[in-house]
């Protein structure tokens, strides 16, 4: 990871010109970001492998899982200062440059990052999915992320959490009764369906009859 950190320096150094700059004699390498975004991604993903792992076997007052924790958080703020860089010098770089896979990398590293990084760079998420270079999906995901960390209902229903007893719940929904219109608008499937991954059963009775309680949740998202 150290590597990465010190080829993306050198990278953004070395480097005269911008996406929208044609003036600049030297031409962006969008092979070498390509490279640099792919091993991001790697380490990203490899970390949430591991901790996935340590999740289901360790006690969360545990050692072993506080150290895991430290570890992945040690490296998605690494990973969001290499990123920060990147989105600060060209903007965000389309799959067209760099290929989806590179390109979704933006994305993720910035989704698993602090609120206040997410907060600073979803307008250009906002204007690149505008010019078709993210897709709405992503920033569907983000929104609703963002809005919960200010202590207000999702747009879209993606984001879930643990209650008291271990069971998933979905965070409150602004108007849950046209969310698959929403959601269908930003290319997402309907929310019975995504949610079935997290083994919750979406039932709008059930949403209200336990809506007070997720909404002391939400209040408390407002003090972390």
């Amino acid at each position: 990871m150290r590597l990465i950190f010190i080829l993306l320096v050198v990278l953004i150094q070395c480097s005269c010109t911008n996406e929208n700059d044609t003036t600049s004699e030297k031409p962006i390498n969008y092979s070498e970001i390509k490279i640099l975004l792919d091993s991001i991604r790697e380490v990203d993903q490899s970390n949430r492998k591991d901790f996935e792992k340590v999740y289901k076997e360790f006690d969360q007052e545990s050692e072993v899982f506080q150290s895991a924790v430290k570890k992945m958080m040690d490296s998605d703020s690494l990973n969001a200062i290499l990123i920060s860089e990147l989105l600060d010098k060209y903007g965000w770089i389309g799959k067209d440059k760099i290929g989806e896979t590179a390109n979704s990398t933006l994305f993720l590293v910035i989704q698993h990052s602090s609120k206040e990084i997410r907060l600073k760079y979803i307008p250009l998420l906002r204007e690149a999915v505008k010019n078709k270079k993210a897709k709405k999906r992503q920033l569907a995901l983000m929104e609703d992320r963002l809005n919960l960390e200010y202590g207000k209902p999702q747009v879209y229903g993606s984001q879930v959490s643990l209650n008291h007893k271990g069971e998933n719940y979905v965070f409150p929904i602004d108007d849950p009764e046209i969310v698959n219109e929403r959601r269908a608008e930003m290319g997402l499937e309907p929310i019975e369906d995504y949610l079935l991954l997290f083994d919750i059963e979406w039932n709008l009775e059930t949403y209200y009859k336990t809506l007070p309680q997720h909404l002391e949740e939400l209040e408390k998202k407002k003090d972390e």
